[in-house]
């Protein structure tokens, strides 16, 4: 155990084995366990010296079954050990070398000796020597922590989470957090979510159906330590068995983006305003982007859409799902085609069979920022013929964009919605070549972005609507 201030080390050749500590203070320890159970620490003095500051315990007779049963234990006597009158030690051998664990036996007795309450002094034995390696360890975690905090050197909370890994849960304690998956907080093609609750903290448990078991812990701790506050945070796993594979996540307060954008006719539903519908097209561009171009390993999330866009207490935006693809393996692309209400965000590369990159998560955005704009789903699942996206291109190339809102709207900032449209219809370019990288869709909501000519209409749109009005 070594750190900016001393070093720790266990010598587990040496019989009996010891550790030392060395400080950069140029004080040296040594943490010796003894046969006899009892530890002593020795420290050299400035002239190379060493001393025995302290021992534990005080009192060698305090050391748990030291001398076994039937035996007498005196701490002035040398050795310490020693049988009353008309008894001898139990194993003549073992007593020779100081090990006294076995203790007494009355010498009428002998024959009938049990090997069943020495079973029980090796156990105390054991478990005395575990006490002292505990209280060992302990020591060196206090003045590691406390030597840390003389330079201070305090870590944040935030930069870790059980001691900068993912909890592993088994199956058994996330039935119990889920209350036996009792809560239902959504669907879709990867599996079904619940709300749960571990230590006081809500949780949000995602059941997988279907996964790629091979690189399933190696790509789960990947996206663990994946921290953006546009994104939503991985807290834990579990991966009990052959089946049970379920993904911890935080719970985000006010649910998936679709409850609060499509559901006009629900009870108590609100009407989001203008910021923060604008807050929340650039928050989700903020998290794609970080995935893209910031992590270590470029994340696509190839599954864009308002249901993987959750909203906080405040209506900041977390993209959820993220890497889930990559778990899923190739199978992900049929999983993804199957999905109900996924069709209308599907890039054109998806359906040709070309490969996918980041750039599929552009043109998922872009058909996502329309419906965030009009508050309107971009396809009519059902009639399969309304396809809002090729009016809305349309709208910016005529410069029309105050028909572009959605009409629950009473105001809006003009420059904000200029920006966002056009972003919207570059992201839906049919080559992802003409698409924007995430990055620049940042800068080009922000209005940082120097060249911003007005987009064109996808001829993808225009062949979609001749074939729907051929087909009557």
């Amino acid at each position: 155990m070594n750190n900016d201030f001393s070093t720790f080390t266990f010598n587990a050749t040496n019989d009996p084995p010891y550790f030392t500590w060395f400080e950069t203070s140029f004080q040296h320890y040594i943490f010796r366990l003894g046969h006899d159970g009892k530890i002593r620490v020795k420290r050299m003095d400035g002239h190379g010296n060493w001393f025995t500051p302290w021992a534990v315990p005080a009192n060698i007779c305090d050391v748990t079954s030291l001398c076994g049963s039937n035996s007498v234990c005196s701490s002035n006597s040398n050795p310490p050990c020693s049988c009353p009158t008309g008894s001898s030690p139990s194993n003549d051998t073992n007593w020779r070398t100081e090990d006294w664990a076995e203790g007494c036996t009355a010498l009428s007795s002998q024959a009938r000796r049990s090997s069943s309450k020495n079973s029980g002094v090796a156990i105390g034995v054991g478990a005395g020597a575990g006490v002292v390696l505990l209280l060992l360890a302990g020591v060196a975690a206090f003045v590691i922590v406390r030597r840390r905090r003389k330079a201070k050197r305090v870590s944040s909370s935030d930069d870790n989470f059980v001691n900068g890994e993912l909890a592993h849960f088994t199956f058994k304690q996330l039935h119990a957090a889920t209350d036996g998956f009792r809560k239902q907080l959504g669907s879709g093609g990867f599996g079904e979510v619940f709300k749960g609750s571990i230590q006081g903290e809500a949780v949000a448990v995602k059941r997988l159906m279907r996964f790629d078991d091979k690189q399933f812990r190696a790509e789960v701790s990947t996206i663990g330590t994946i921290q953006h506050i546009n994104l939503v945070r991985l807290r834990g796993f579990c991966a009990d068995g052959a089946l049970q594979r379920l993904l911890v996540y935080e719970f985000v307060e006010r649910g998936s983006l679709d409850r609060s954008l499509f559901n006009r006719d629900a009870e108590n539903s609100i009407v989001l305003s203008w910021s923060q519908r604008f807050r929340i097209a650039l928050g989700t561009a903020k998290g794609l982007a970080y995935l893209h171009e910031e992590c270590r390993d470029r994340i696509i999330h190839c599954d864009i859409k308002p249901e993987n866009i959750l909203l906080d207490a405040e209506m900041k935006p977390k993209v959820a799902d993220f890497g889930l693809a990559k778990l899923m393996g190739r199978e992900f692309s049929r999983v993804v085609t199957s999905m109900r209400g996924t069709r209308g965000y599907l890039a054109p590369e998806w359906l040709s069979n070309m490969p996918i990159t980041a750039k599929a998560d552009v043109y998922s955005y872009g058909m996502t920022l329309l419906e965030i704009i009009s508050g309107r789903r971009n396809m009519n699942v059902q009639s399969n013929r309304t396809f809002y996206p090729f009016s809305a291109a349309q709208k910016v190339r005529n410069g029309e964009f105050a028909k572009l809102p959605d009409d629950r709207l009473e105001e809006w900032d003009e420059d904000e919605l200029r920006r966002a449209a056009k972003t919207a219809i570059w992201c839906v370019q049919d080559d992802e070549i003409n698409r924007p990288s995430m990055k620049t869709v940042v800068q080009m909501l922000e209005g940082s972005a120097t060249d911003f000519p007005d987009p064109v209409i996808p001829s993808s749109f225009e062949i979609w609507l001749e074939i729907k009005e051929e087909s009557g």
